[in-house]
């Protein structure tokens, strides 16, 4: 009966602060005919309460191991052990391997993104969740990610990018992140020649840019090509001179969106802007920037894409996500001044400019309060 009620908090999907002998007092053993067997026997069915006793660590598997085998200790697989049938937010795991080894991938994962559309709501979202969650289980366990998936998954990627379907527990996971992972997880399970075989892809692809990018660039930062610290050789998922020539690719791919308007056609136009800023090309963002802030239409499309989700905590009205602009990011790059007044002299004429700019100063506000910059 403890357990169950306890279920939540013991598989992490609750977080509380308590004082330590207060969570010890409610998980006694005692009235267990062995009770020293009992708490090792939980223990090893929830590694969480290892911790609470004490104990020598057992349990060495990570989350998405320990996801991919649907253990009782997870917050994502507990509630199907209470349940007759598969939880409503899950897919049967047939499914998801149907998708990664069909002959014709696009098909079955339009099929199952078809099925979804019909749903509506928070059971929506949630199946969303568990699909890319459970790709991602999947292709960290087994080296199935093929290229045909990784080509299907991009040319899909914008859709689920716009949906965001934000999750906010500890860090901030969306669908963009969740793909991400999927592809770094499948990748680091391949042997040398597929890897390269799906950086081709990455290269040279015709859709999903941002995804693309944000998986050259990072390898590109682990092999301390772009400024930053060289990280271990098991950290990097590319050979170095290979992850070099794709950095030097996408970063002309994602300036030539840029110069072609195309990058307002993305789900997130200010990511290739930090993208071309972590591939270090300030120079032609500066340029770029400040020819787009003397441009009546453009300069509107980008006061409105500024703003970021920043989350923000006070006694008042505890914890909230808001849209905040950072002067501080951009001032380097462009006169903040300068698009304020752009904007202002647009707005007399202009009702969308008018908008822009109120989206804005809002968010420049809010910035201003909670974090007084």
């Amino acid at each position: 009966a403890t357990i169950y009620n306890e279920i939540e908090f013991v598989t992490g999907d609750q977080f509380t602060i308590e004082d330590e002998e207060i969570v010890i007092s409610r998980f006694e053993t005692n009235l267990a005919a062995n009770p020293e067997r009992a708490k090792h026997a939980l223990a090893i069915l929830f590694p969480r309460l290892q911790t609470i006793w004490k104990m020598f660590p057992r349990e060495s598997a990570d989350e998405v191991t320990l996801n991919r085998h649907k253990r009782i200790c997870t917050k994502k697989y507990h509630r199907n052990y209470f349940v007759f049938g598969l939880d409503k937010r899950n897919i049967n795991q047939s499914d998801i391997s149907k998708i990664l080894s069909s002959k014709n991938i696009s098909l079955d994962f339009d099929r199952f993104l078809y099925s979804v559309d019909g749903i509506s709501g928070k059971e929506q979202s949630q199946k969303v969740i568990s699909l890319l969650d459970q790709i991602c289980e999947t292709v960290h366990v087994d080296p199935l990610l093929s290229s045909d998936f990784v080509k299907a998954l991009l040319d899909r990627s914008d859709w689920f990018i716009k949906r965001d379907d934000m999750v906010s527990e500890f860090i901030l996971t969306d669908n963009k992140r969740r793909i991400e992972l999927i592809l770094i997880s499948g990748i680091r399970r391949l042997e040398q020649h597929d890897r390269d075989n799906i950086l081709e892809i990455l290269v040279k692809h015709s859709s999903g840019i941002i995804i693309r990018a944000e998986i050259i660039v990072m390898d590109a930062a682990h092999h301390g090509l772009l400024g930053q610290k060289t990280l271990r050789e098991s950290e990097q998922i590319f050979s170095k001179h290979s992850i070099e020539a794709a950095a030097l690719a996408i970063g002309t791919q994602l300036e030539a969106a840029c110069q072609s308007d195309v990058i307002w056609d993305t789900p997130r136009p200010i990511d290739i802007l930090w993208l071309l800023r972590d591939l270090r090309r300030e120079a032609f963002l500066s340029e770029w920037l400040n020819a787009v802030i003397n441009d009546n239409v453009r300069v509107i499309k980008l006061a409105k894409k500024l703003p970021s989700l920043s989350k923000i905590s006070s006694s008042n009205i505890g914890s909230r996500w808001v849209r905040t602009f950072k002067r501080k990011d951009w001032q380097d790059l462009f006169d903040v001044d300068t698009l304020f007044c752009r904007l202002e002299g647009i707005a007399f004429f202009n009702p969308d400019a008018e908008v822009a700019l109120r989206v804005l100063q809002d968010a420049d506000q809010a910035e201003r309060e909670f974090w007084g910059n």
